[in-house]
């Protein structure tokens, strides 16, 4: 994944359906998730991504 820039809640319906997606989908073993995880680097943004990442069920490491 690159430069996912999670923002608000409003992003939270996105990255839910996005990655149910990929969980359903795609076989992985991790996720390697490039670029800017948040676009204001809040705390509040950074959580959303957090959570948003834990519906894949697997590991994922940010690489900035």
């Amino acid at each position: 994944m690159n430069d996912s820039h999670y923002r608000d809640d409003k992003c939270a319906a996105y990255f839910r359906a996005a990655f149910g997606w990929i969980k359903a989908n795609a076989q992985y073993d991790f996720a390697l998730v490039c670029g800017d995880l948040a676009t204001a680097g809040k705390v509040e943004e950074l959580q959303g991504m957090e959570d948003a990442l834990a519906l894949l069920g697997k590991p994922a490491y940010p690489v900035m």
